[in-house]
């Protein structure tokens, strides 16, 4: 994400912030993303893998390690979202308020958060998102 954001920074400053970006912000291409696609198309390498410095964790089938894991005390509610919340809040709707705030100051998401991507010609968003809000009785 970082040298995504360094390379829409670069072209943001080496125009005057002129054409190139304001083409970037109306999301008709990306550089920073095309930057970074070939480490996005292997990143998949260091899926759940706590002995290398670049793994992370990913709900995807296969065992969780537990150095990845955090435990909460759930008496009352679980609140579960994907990465297309940047800011994950206690319902839907202040969720969506804080992704919409962060998109109208940052549509190319390089600045205040940072992304693979920015929101693209057609999309309502960055990225697709889920949000499951579970009550314990």
């Amino acid at each position: 994400c970082h040298v995504r954001a360094l390379r829409l920074r670069m072209a943001q400053r080496c125009s005057g912030g002129t054409l190139g970006y304001t083409v970037m912000r109306q999301g008709h291409c990306d550089i920073g993303r095309e930057c970074i696609l070939p480490l996005l198309q292997h990143h998949h390498c260091f899926v759940n893998d706590e002995n290398d410095e670049y793994g992370y964790p990913c709900l995807n089938g296969t065992r969780v390690p537990d150095s990845f894991l955090e435990v909460f005390d759930a008496r009352k509610e679980v609140v579960l979202a994907t990465d297309g919340y940047p800011e994950v809040r206690a319902t839907l709707d202040e969720s969506e308020k804080v992704l919409e705030i962060l998109l109208r100051e940052d549509p190319m998401c390089f600045k205040k958060f940072k992304a693979t991507k920015g929101v693209m010609e057609g999309n309502v968003s960055f990225d697709d998102r889920a949000y499951v809000r579970l009550r314990v009785d």
